[in-house]
């Protein structure tokens, strides 16, 4: 775990990924199905993927119809954050199946189940702010 210096006491930074995105309330069901494949996958490979701890959150919207997601992910190495987000990069496929064919459908239904998607983003934890 990272750890910088605050006043003579070591603090330990967590690095969190948030993500951010609607999916229509009647493709609910589905959505949660795909997600759970997807995580599946993660799980089965923990070596690929370096996050400590992952979370996800709903939220729905009578109004619209529409579910709220927010995603985090939480990590301890900024370095092995950014080895895991470039191989990602050249292996798109790469979180959702280690069958190409399979991973590529995945991928795909997620983005057609999906509503709206806000940008990921990299946040520092300020633990001088936390309350345990």
């Amino acid at each position: 775990m990272e750890r910088t210096k605050n006043t003579d006491k070591e603090v330990n930074r967590l690095l969190y990924d948030f993500y951010q995105w609607r999916v229509n309330a009647s493709n609910s069901k589905k959505h949660l199905e795909l997600w759970q494949a997807i995580i599946q996958h993660q799980k089965a490979n923990r070596e690929r993927f370096y996050f400590k701890r992952s979370r996800f959150f709903t939220r729905t919207d009578s109004e619209s119809n529409e579910e709220h997601w927010i995603a985090y992910d939480e990590y301890e190495n900024q370095e092995a954050y950014e080895r895991m987000w470039k191989a990602i990069e050249n292996q798109p496929d790469l979180p959702y199946s280690n069958d190409q064919e399979k991973a590529s459908q995945l991928r795909k239904e997620k983005r057609s189940l999906t509503v709206d998607y806000a940008s990921r983003g990299l946040f520092t934890e300020r633990p001088e702010l936390a309350i345990d």
